[in-house]
């Protein structure tokens, strides 16, 4: 079962291939496999069996809302329904290091809701910054030119203003004297007083990065941020192994894999031999599949403790 976007209907695909809207077809909703993407967690009831089982998957900087719509999907979670939570390995690496657990250590539930309400947290105090400043604008906003802001095309204005943890309360207040210096205004309207009062009880003991730099750069910078964060790793100077000539013709004379101008290999064993990750193994690889030596051995190996993870071509 799944939400079919062209035609904006739940629809059940059945394994003959056919798909039919869910009040067509003849199968239950809850006899099969029921798919929620990220805007079907919100206000959807599809019916489940009484002890259906969830994979919920995790996103990056996933809050409280999103995992707890996610959740409510299971509407009989408190008696025999449950959840299994899945997160890749750098959502996971995140929640270990929110929470200072140690990397041989198993992550559980408890971690998992920590680093939700620690991103819940980041998320509304960010989310303060820009209600305070938003809030002050609108109340300066006097004469129709007060809403037109100078526009800035210097680089140097874009991005050399350092940026710094500034204290959400004293961030409002910087907010109010920049609307006021550039509108004139006093600053000394209720609405405003509410704004840097309200800011500095809930801020209190928070900070907010920065800059001045507008909405646009801050999200570029953001996801620089992000980009950062990712392990990179440089790999040592390989030399290409030279091809061996073969008769690419005999291909088409031959029956049989070993009738062939030059060794094959069934790809089952190449994975299994030269692939680290044994789950790949695993899998129930096509036996008519094959692979030449030009294909599996690329570079010319210095020992025989070198592995081909990074230099294959598959």
């Amino acid at each position: 079962t799944f939400f079919d976007t062209l035609s904006e209907t739940w629809r059940i695909l059945e394994q003959s291939g056919r798909c039919l809207q869910k009040d067509q077809s003849p199968i239950n909703e809850k006899d099969t496999f029921a798919l929620f993407d990220e805007p079907r967690c919100r206000g959807v009831d599809i019916k489940l069996r009484p002890d259906a089982v969830a994979a919920l998957t995790l996103g990056q900087h996933m809050c409280k809302d999103k995992f707890m719509q996610a959740a409510g999907r299971m509407r009989k979670l408190h008696i025999n329904q449950s959840i299994v939570i899945v997160g890749e390995r750098k959502i996971l690496k995140q929640i270990k290091r929110s929470v200072s657990l140690k990397k041989y250590k198993e992550v559980k539930a408890v971690n998992v809701l920590t680093w939700i309400m620690q991103n819940t947290v980041e998320s509304t105090v960010k989310g303060l910054a820009m209600w305070a400043d938003q809030g002050i604008f609108h109340d300066t906003d006097v004469q129709p030119n007060h809403a037109v802001l100078d526009e800035i095309q210097d680089l140097k204005a874009f991005y050399m203003r350092p940026t710094l943890d500034t204290p959400l309360p004293k961030l409002a207040t910087i907010s109010k004297e920049f609307h006021c210096s550039r509108t004139g205004s006093s600053g000394s309207t209720l609405r405003i007083k509410n704004i840097v009062s309200r800011l500095q009880v809930l801020g209190d003991g928070y900070n907010v990065s920065h800059s001045g730099i507008d909405e646009e750069c801050e999200r570029e910078l953001e996801r620089e941020v992000e980009e950062e964060e990712e392990v990179m790793v440089e790999y040592a100077r390989m030399d290409a192994r030279t091809e061996d000539d073969w008769d690419y013709s005999s291909i088409l004379r031959s029956r049989f894999c070993k009738d062939i101008a030059t060794s094959v290999h069934p790809l089952a064993k190449v994975i299994q031999n030269f692939v680290s990750n044994k789950h790949v193994a695993n899998i129930e690889w096509s036996d008519k599949v094959y692979c030449t030596k030009n294909f599996v051995h690329t570079i010319v190996l210095n020992s025989e403790n070198d592995g081909f993870d990074d230099v294959l071509r598959i």
